[in-house]
């Protein structure tokens, strides 16, 4: 069941492998611990999606926007998140803005139609567990998630010269900074982030301690099968193993969720020095 995962892995390492020009970037895609995690051991089709929208971003950047956005469209059909990439990849290709929505609604709208009349199927689309999320947290009833979004969108407007790769890492830092997020969520943005961060090695060490702040906040989730749950297959004695939610709460009477807050603030500091670091960087190339 899992052989299509590793097809769709494939695809993506070798993408960033021609988009980066490096066999390294390639090589790491593939054998680092937190694609094996979120790829084969939580075991969701996420990745099939990321494989479609990094495709659709290597298919405009050579200058195929018809096929870019029909395979765009094809990863809005299967999972509904590529819809917060669209206006950065319309705005890449505003010229034949209207076409391109067209040739990324063909497959979606196609997708719907067996259930076009359904009650059920529209509930379920619009109450959206991601929508949800997105909207939480908020300052002054304000969605912080919106606010941010709007401005990365403004500085595509007014910068013609920033990469896409660059807003959607932007995006990714937004996202894991402001959104109570599912694991299998991350990997939405985790090849952006490497073909954002490859050949800046002042990146390497912030966004590595970011990776672990957002390991440390996926252990402490109350769910056993974010942990070592999954090794259930390889001994039933897993099961009767403690959670790390678990052994903080009722072992070391912390407070999980205490711990989890504080991590995202560290999480947020995190992601404003490395914008900051990479504008600077960014600032210097332009220079």
């Amino acid at each position: 069941m899992k052989i299509p995962y590793l097809v769709a892995d494939f695809g993506i390492g070798l993408i960033l492998g021609k988009l980066t020009g490096s066999k390294k970037v390639f090589y790491f895609w593939l054998l680092n611990p937190l694609s094996f995690y979120l790829i084969y051991i939580l075991g969701n089709f996420d990745v099939v999606v990321a494989l479609t929208s990094l495709l659709a971003f290597f298919l405009i950047e050579r200058k195929k926007d018809s096929w870019g956005f029909l395979v765009l469209g094809l990863g809005v059909a299967l999972k509904l998140y590529p819809v917060l990439f669209l206006p950065f990849f319309i705005w890449r290709s505003k010229k034949n803005w209207l076409k391109n929505l067209i040739y990324l609604g063909l497959i979606p709208i196609l997708s719907i139609i067996p259930w076009i009349r359904s009650k059920e199927f529209w509930e379920a689309f619009s109450g959206s567990g991601l929508t949800q999320k997105l909207l939480e947290l908020r300052v002054w009833s304000v969605p912080v998630f919106l606010v941010g979004y709007l401005i990365i969108l403004v500085r595509q407007m007014l910068d013609p010269k920033i990469s896409l790769a660059s807003l959607i890492f932007y995006l990714g830092l937004l996202f894991v900074s402001t959104v109570h997020f599912h694991p299998q969520w991350l990997l939405w943005f985790y090849p952006w982030v490497i073909l954002a961060i490859y050949n800046k090695k002042q990146l390497w060490l912030p966004a590595g301690l970011l990776a672990l702040g957002l390991i440390k906040i996926i252990m402490l989730f109350d769910d056993q099968f974010l942990s070592w749950g999954h090794l259930v297959p390889v001994d039933g004695e897993f099961a009767l193993l403690t959670t790390p939610y678990n052994l903080l709460r009722l072992r070391f009477l912390l407070n999980p969720g205490g711990i989890q807050d504080k991590v995202f603030w560290i999480i947020r500091l995190l992601s404003l020095i490395i914008l900051g670091l990479n504008e600077k960087s960014r600032l210097s190339a332009d220079n």
